[in-house]
């Protein structure tokens, strides 16, 4: 499958991501975060929307780890664009 139809895909379901997100359902949310990373491990907002989504659950340690995985994700230049933005 070519790049772009695997970002295709991943931005796909980040859009499922954002509707369970809406209805408050952070588990289905979170699952569909990680299923767009496998999809496309370079696709790095769903990287940062999972961590944003750890961040509102206080979940700190869960959001650094997920951004020190963008930093080691193919095609990645670096994880800090997303630190500052979760409350």
């Amino acid at each position: 499958m070519s790049g772009k139809k695997k970002h295709k895909l991943a931005a796909r379901q980040q859009t499922s991501e954002a509707i369970a997100t809406d209805r408050g359902d952070a588990s289905k949310a979170m699952a569909e975060y990680r299923r767009a990373i496998a999809l496309d491990p370079t696709y790095q907002q769903a990287y940062a929307n999972l961590a944003d989504l750890y961040r509102a659950r206080g979940v700190d340690g869960e959001a650094e780890t997920v951004l020190k995985q963008i930093e080691g994700a193919p095609g990645s230049g670096s994880g800090s664009q997303s630190r500052g933005r979760a409350p």
